[in-house]
């Protein structure tokens, strides 16, 4: 997943803050991240940056008075992305780094901003600021897993969506190249699902062309049932907690470990930790659930988590 950071120069130390809490989703290979940066000595800046802004699945802007006053940014980067935004595929996300008057501008107004308190990063001191740019981490982190697993956008960040404006209603700086015609993030641009014979059991490979995303049609325990539940036990987390999930047939292992680690296991271990500081065990046979690889698209009864199932948490 390839993300852009669309900056002014004079933010470079607070950007540099925000690529540091964003290295995890690098390091586990879900996101290539590109800056300005990446641009080496004598390359061509202008060329460089045109073929970066055609290749990004998500642009953050990292919004300031630098940002809004930056003719370049202004003339060059931010209509690129609004038109490719426009097309469907990118996802645009301003993250408001310092305090100025974007609430101004129409384009703008309508996406929604990050930190979601609505204050800029730089209003915050110390461990607060690094909260702040913790937070915006994790909500791209989540928007990222969400696109490359192929399911449904997280909640948090259903609401990142927009209509593009005329230039009458006061694009400041943007050119005409944007039209009146709407956009969404939340765009669906899938190909038809291919159809599954009946009563067929559901395939790890049955994956989208486009995105990867496992598509099942069917499967003989779920014709009537769409969910099953298991029993997971919290007690290496927290003593005596034990929780039933409902978990949809169709799942995919790592959205299952995603969600268990955001609604239980967050304020324990760290993102991406599965494996390394903790792990599910099948209590029935004491059998571990291992990941077969960074991003694994198993579905869950694949990976051993089946109807009935108890699954204890261990730390490792």
């Amino acid at each position: 997943m390839r993300l852009l950071i669309s900056f002014a120069p004079q933010d470079r130390k607070l950007k540099d803050q925000l690529v540091k809490h964003l290295r995890v989703l690098e390091r586990f290979g879900h996101i290539d991240l590109w800056t300005s940066d990446r641009i080496r000595p004598g390359g061509d800046r202008r060329q460089e940056t045109n073929r970066a802004l055609e290749q990004a699945d998500v642009a953050l802007l990292l919004i300031s008075a630098n940002f809004l006053a930056s003719e370049f940014l202004q003339d060059v980067e931010v209509p690129t992305l609004f038109r490719r935004h426009e097309q469907g595929g990118l996802r645009v996300i301003p993250v408001l780094l310092r305090s100025c008057h974007w609430d101004g501008l129409p384009w703008l107004r309508r996406l929604k901003m990050l930190p979601k308190a609505g204050k800029a990063v730089a209003s915050f001191k110390g461990d607060g600021r690094e909260r702040a740019l913790a937070e915006v981490a994790m909500e791209i982190g989540e928007l990222v897993r969400a696109l490359l697993i192929g399911g449904a956008e997280p909640r948090s960040s259903q609401n990142l969506d927009a209509k593009c404006v005329t230039s009458a209603e006061g694009l400041a700086g943007v050119k005409s190249t944007i039209d009146s015609r709407s956009m969404t993030v939340n765009t669906e641009s899938t190909p038809p699902r291919r159809q599954l014979p009946e009563n067929s059991q559901p395939r790890a490979n049955d994956v989208d062309d486009r995105n990867h995303a496992l598509r099942i049609e069917s499967s003989p325990d779920s014709s009537q049932i769409a969910s099953f539940a298991v029993e997971i036990d919290f007690g290496a987390f927290e003593a005596g907690k034990i929780v039933s999930l409902d978990i949809r047939y169709g799942t995919v292992f790592q959205q299952f470990l995603d969600d268990i680690w955001s609604d239980h296991a967050a304020k324990f271990v760290p993102p991406y930790s599965y494996g390394n500081e903790w792990t599910l065990v099948n209590t029935a046979n004491n059998t571990m659930l291992k990941k077969r690889a960074k991003l694994d698209r198993r579905l869950v009864t694949e990976a051993g988590v089946v109807p009935g199932a108890r699954l204890a948490i261990r730390r490792l």
